[in-house]
């Protein structure tokens, strides 16, 4: 029987750091050339729009300390 994603993502998510860091990565390079450059132009765009919120005064942004704690607790859900 095979996994489900949910089951693999669960499964991803108890390795330590630096596994969880090497899966991203191979799971990167397994995508063709195309899809890469899509992924990394939508970072780009997103990128340009965070930065022009935030030159405008408009950006949401929140000490990285309390982003990293809300993220840490949502892993453990």
């Amino acid at each position: 029987m095979s996994m489900t994603k949910k089951e693999i993502l669960a499964a991803a998510m108890a390795l330590e750091p630096d596994d969880r860091q090497d899966v991203a990565e191979e799971l990167w390079c397994s995508l063709d050339s195309a899809a890469q450059e899509r992924v990394t132009e939508a970072w780009v765009q997103e990128i340009e729009r965070r930065l022009d919120l935030a030159a405008r005064g408009e950006g949401n942004s929140k000490p990285v300390d309390e982003v990293v704690a809300r993220l840490r607790t949502k892993a453990r859900q």
